[in-house]
C-alpha cells in the first residue's frame, strides 16, 4: 500500500473508528516511525560514517607519514629533491602497495613538490591557501574525494579516497609535509551495504508494526460495527420484554458474539503465526523441560534431514555432540528457571556454521513455563566479514604474516607478561637481501615470490604459537626467537638449513639470502618494542656487513 493510500484510509476511519488515544497514538508513532527511521539512517548514520572512516584515516595518514619521515628522511638537512634517493622511492613504492595508497606526494617548505608516484607533478607548486595557512602551521588537513570527484589540487579521482596531507615538523619548525591518497572504495562500500541491510530491516520492522496497528484498527471497527447491529437486533424484538429479561439477553448475545470474533481471532493468529514460521529462513522449534522436541519448522527440519512428525519424543542431545548438548542443555534450564528469554552463539559442528540461538519461555495461563521456543538465525556471513576486517588491520595481504600494527598489538601484551614473570625474551631481526636486485632483473612480480618464499622459510623455523610479521618491505622479526630448551643457535642452525633447503630447488634462477639478527629483552633494564627493535635491527646490519665483507 502506498503511503498516500495509507492516509487516506486512515482519515476515512478517524473520525468513527479510532476513539481511543492509545490506539491514535500508536498509528501515529508508527507512520512517523516508518518515514523518520530510513531517513534517519541515510542522514545522520551514513555521514557519521563516512567521518569516523575519514578520522581513522587520518590518524593511520600521521602515523604512517611520521614512519616514512623517521625511516627515510635525513634529520640535519632541508627537504629537497636531493633527499629523494632510489631507496626512498622503492621503500615509498612497497609502502604505498602495502597500505593501499593511491598516490604519495613530498612537499618542500615552499610548496613545491619533490617527490610523487606520478613523475608529471614534480616540480610544481602548491600556492593555495589551505597549505601555507593550515598544513605550514602544523596541522593535519583532510578531505574525503569520492570517485569522479576533485581532490583539493583538482585532480579527478577514479576511485573513493582519503587526501591527506601531514606536517613535517622538526623543533617546532615546518620543513616539509606528505600528502597521501588512502584507497577507501572497498571500506566505503562495505559500509554502504551495512547500512542498507540495516536500513531495510528497520523499514521492515516500522511496517510490520504500522500494518499491526491497522490490522488491530480494523477488528475495532468490526466490533463497534457488529455491537451495534446486535444493539439494535434486540430493541427490535424485545421492546415489550421486561428489562432484567432484556439486559440479560443483551448479554447472551454480546458473549456469545465476542466468542466468536475471539475463536475467530484464534483462527486467524494461528494462520498467520504458521505461515510466519514455515516461510522464515530461520530454524525454529520447540522443547519441554526434558529437551524433547515438541514442534520444528520445516526448515529446521530440513538441516536436521528429518520428515514431519519424525522429531516428536526425541531429545535435543540424540542428534548433537556432547558438548553442543550439554551448553544448550545449561541454556534450557536458565530460561525454566529465570523466566527470560536469552541469546546465545555458537558454531555447529554439523556444518561448521555459526548461529544466534534466542531461547524465549512459552508460559500457561497461570504464568509458569512450559515449554521453549528456539529461534536459531544463520550469522556465518557476520562472522566471516567480522573475521575478513578483523584479519585485514592486523595481517600483510602478500605474505599472510602479521603486519606491523598486528605485531606491536600482540608483543605490547607479551612485554608485560615478561616484565612481571621477570623473563628474558630473544627477537630475531631479518632481512631479505637484494630485494632490490631480484626486482630489477626478474620483476616486481618474482621480488613478491621471494618476500613469500623468505616468510615460508620464517614459518618452517619457528613455532605455530611465535610471533612472526613482516613490518617493512623486505623486513621480517619473529617473537620470541628462543624460549624453553631451544638455544639460539640452534634456531640459526634450523633457520640456515631452511634456507639452504630452499636454494636446493632445481628451478631457481636467484639464490635466496636473508641477513639476520638477535636482541634480547632484559627485565632487569627494560625497554620498549621499538628499542628492542632497534638494536635487532643494528644486530642484522652487522651480519650483513660481515657477508658483504666475506664476498
Amino acid at each position: 500500500m502506498q503511503l498516500c493510500s495509507v492516509y487516506e484510509f486512515i482519515g476515512g476511519m478517524t473520525g468513527t473508528v479510532v476513539k481511543s488515544n492509545l490506539l491514535r497514538g500508536s498509528l501515529l508513532v508508527s507512520i512517523v516511525a516508518v518515514i523518520f527511521l530510513p531517513l534517519y539512517t541515510f542522514l545522520f548514520l551514513h555521514p557519521s560514517f563516512d567521518h569516523l572512516l575519514a578520522g581513522k584515516t587520518e590518524e593511520e595518514a600521521v602515523r604512517f607519514a611520521s614512519h616514512l619521515a623517521a625511516m627515510l628522511l635525513p634529520e640535519d638537512h632541508p627537504l629537497t629533491r636531493k633527499v629523494v634517493t632510489d631507496h626512498f622511492r622503492h621503500e615509498i613504492e612497497m609502502a604505498s602497495r602495502d597500505m593501499q595508497l593511491v598516490k604519495v606526494k613530498l612537499f618542500a617548505p615552499s610548496g613545491e613538490i619533490i617527490y610523487s608516484t606520478d613523475p608529471k607533478e614534480i616540480g610544481e607548486m602548491n600556492s593555495k591557501r589551505y597549505f601555507h595557512d593550515i598544513v605550514a602551521a602544523g596541522r593535519t588537513y583532510s578531505q574525503i574525494v569520492k570517485k569522479s570527484g576533485q581532490s583539493l589540487e583538482g585532480q579527478k579521482m577514479v576511485r573513493d579516497v582519503v587526501e591527506t596531507y601531514v606536517p613535517l615538523m622538526r623543533q617546532g619548525r615546518f620543513i616539509g609535509a606528505f600528502e597521501l591518497y588512502y584507497d577507501i572504495t572497498s571500506s566505503k562500500e562495505k559500509l554502504a551495504r551495512l547500512l542498507t541491510e540495516s536500513s531495510i530491516i528497520v523499514f521492515t520492522v516500522a511496517l510490520g508494526l504500522l500494518a499491526g496497528v491497522i490490522i488491530s484498527t480494523v477488528r475495532a471497527r468490526r466490533s463497534i460495527l457488529a455491537c451495534g447491529v446486535a444493539e439494535e437486533e434486540l430493541r427490535k424484538h424485545h421492546d415489550h420484554l421486561e428489562q432484567l429479561v432484556e439486559e440479560r439477553t443483551r448479554r447472551i448475545e454480546q458473549e456469545m458474539q465476542e466468542k466468536r470474533q475471539v475463536e475467530s481471532s484464534l483462527q486467524d493468529t494461528e494462520a498467520k503465526y504458521q505461515s510466519l514460521v514455515e516461510s522464515t529462513e530461520d530454524s525454529i522449534y520447540l522443547v519441554d523441560r526434558d529437551y524433547r522436541y515438541l514442534f520444528m519448522n520445516k526448515k529446521h527440519m530440513m538441516r536436521m534431514g528429518m520428515l514431519p512428525g519424525q522429531y516428536l519424543g526425541h531429545s535435543y542431545t540424540e542428534f548433537h555432540l556432547f558438548e553442543e548438548a550439554a551448553r544448550f542443555r545449561e541454556n534450557v534450564d536458565r530460561v525454566f528457571e529465570e523466566g527470560k528469554s536469552l541469546q546465545n552463539e555458537h558454531k555447529s559442528r554439523r556444518d561448521d556454521r555459526y548461529f544466534l540461538q534466542t531461547l524465549s519461555p512459552v508460559t500457561n495461563d497461570d504464568g509458569a513455563v512450559i515449554a521453549i521456543t528456539v529461534v536459531s538465525k544463520d550469522i556465518t556471513d557476520r562472522k566471516q566479514m567480522e573475521e575478513e576486517l578483523r584479519s585485514l588491520s592486523l595481517t600483510d595481504s602478500l605474505t599472510g604474516l602479521y603486519n606491523r600494527r598486528g605485531f606491536l598489538a600482540l608483543t605490547e601484551q607479551y612485554f608485560k607478561i615478561a616484565q612481571r614473570m621477570k623473563n628474558r625474551v630473544s627477537v630475531l631481526y631479518a632481512d631479505l637481501d637484494d630485494l632490490k636486485v631480484i626486482n630489477d632483473n626478474h620483476g616486481h612480480q618474482e621480488g613478491d615470490k621471494a618476500l613469500i618464499e623468505a616468510a615460508g622459510v620464517l614459518r618452517e623455523t619457528f613455532r605455530e604459537s611465535d610471533i612472526v610479521a613482516r613490518i617493512g618491505g623486505d623486513e621480517f622479526v619473529v617473537m620470541p626467537a628462543a624460549l624453553g630448551n631451544a638455544t639460539i643457535q640452534s634456531v640459526i642452525e634450523r633457520f640456515q638449513a631452511n634456507i639452504a633447503a630452499a636454494n636446493a630447488r632445481e628451478e631457481r634462477t636467484y639464490r635466496l639470502s636473508i641477513s639476520f639478527g638477535f636482541a634480547e629483552y632484559d627485565p632487569a633494564q627494560p625497554c620498549s618494542v621499538e628499542e628492542l627493535l632497534a638494536r635487532g635491527d643494528r644486530m642484522m646490519y652487522e651480519h650483513k656487513k660481515g657477508k658483504n665483507h666475506r664476498g
